[in-house]
């Protein structure tokens, strides 16, 4: 049986706990997981006093921010600890968010627009009251993603397909790219320059409303991670990465325990109940014996009701221990291999996923045309 939830802290200091704190799970998840994207992009190294100096107008305050040297890392070092730990976690989240954006508006070598963006997220997902909906840091992410759409809609030559059909030139297309722009030609450029911003600012208005907002989530995360497949630059790639996390905060996740009835002939191995009852740190999941050995796989969660494949999406897209090993695939993808390769491996890492679904629905319908077959030879 699930254990009691409750909103006081976790006793548990378990990196993997997302439960009773003050920050909502799903944001306190994608929090973390921009926390690896912030340590990566060199956000522990101490600050140069120098780099404030490069321009003549620079604010007092950030030449003041970039002389804290050392204690900069002190800092981010006690601020990551804390957040890790489920203790003040929207104190180290908005401390965590202004660091960072301060060591880049101090130090133009750092800047990066998946850092910024992981600062700015960071800072929203701090701020945002307990209780309700996280609106704030969802407003956030769709602004974002409005003003990327428009700047890049309003980039001179981009809607005619000339700026993302100069890459082939430049050495930085996707080798997946360059042989659909040779299959196809320029309209292949024309089509993916006018689908980005065009498809980006449906997504952001879908992501607002409650009805499409799941599904809204995953063509974001999804369609984040195309366009590693058009751009081989390592930043382009961090950036599609850290819009997948941020697409995490916009899944909702249930406040009650999560009720998974599994029939050993579901379909899906019994590996992976296992596995998800093991590591189900949150203990959001209730096990009730099902009533039939040969009925379907069922999830609910807060008056929703799922069955076979939309129950399996529905539990593994609110199991945080999933999320984290499918983030570790795509971080550790981007970080070990050469930019044109790193993509493939979200495909490597779906196959099992894929496999899994497939499986369980060949099964579904052998035993389908069975029964018909017995039920017409009794007739």
């Amino acid at each position: 049986m699930a254990r009691e939830l409750s909103s006081d802290p976790p006793s548990s200091l378990n990196p993997l706990c997302f439960s009773g704190t003050a920050m909502h799970p799903q944001v306190l998840l994608a929090v973390k997981l921009m926390l690896v994207v912030l340590l990566s992009g060199g956000l522990w190294r101490p600050l140069d006093g120098s780099a404030a100096t490069l321009f003549a107008d620079t604010p007092t305050w950030l030449r003041a921010f970039a002389t804290l040297g050392w204690l900069h890392t002190l800092l981010v070092v006690t601020a990551a600890t804390a957040l890790l730990l489920n203790r003040f976690v929207r104190t180290a989240a908005v401390v965590l968010g202004l660091l960072t954006l301060g060591a880049l508006a101090t130090d133009v070598a750092r800047f990066s627009p998946h850092l910024a963006l992981g600062g700015i997220l960071s800072v929203a997902a701090g701020l945002q009251p307990e209780g309700g909906r996280p609106w704030l840091v969802r407003t956030i992410t769709s602004f974002s993603l409005l003003l990327i759409s428009a700047a890049l809609a309003l980039t001179p030559g981009w809607l005619g397909g000339g700026v993302a059909g100069s890459w082939i030139h430049l050495g930085v297309a996707h080798v997946a790219a360059a042989g659909a722009a040779s299959l196809f030609g320029d309209p292949f450029w024309t089509l993916f320059a006018w689908l980005l911003p065009t498809g980006g600012f449906a997504v952001a208005v879908a992501l607002l409303v409650p009805g499409t907002r799941t599904a809204a989530a995953i063509v974001l995360a999804g369609g984040s991670l195309f366009t590693s497949f058009t751009i081989a630059l390592p930043q382009a790639h961090a950036l599609a990465i850290t819009v997948g996390v941020a697409a995490l905060t916009f899944i909702d996740w249930p406040k009650g325990p999560v009720v998974v009835l599994w029939p050993r002939a579901c379909g899906v191995p019994m590996w992976v109940r296992i596995a998800l009852d093991r590591y189900d740190f949150d203990g959001r999941l209730d096990w009730p014996l099902p009533p039939d050995p040969d009925a379907i796989l069922e999830v609910t969660l807060e008056r929703r009701h799922y069955v076979e494949s939309r129950a399996l999406a529905a539990l593994l897209l609110r199991f945080p221990v999933f999320l984290v090993v499918a983030f570790a695939t795509a971080w550790c993808s981007h970080v070990l291999l050469p930019v044109q390769v790193a993509p493939l491996a979200y495909v490597l890492a779906a196959a099992p996923l894929l496999t899994l679904v497939a499986m369980r629905r060949l099964k579904h319908a052998g035993r389908r045309i069975q029964r018909r077959v017995v039920g017409q030879g009794r007739t």
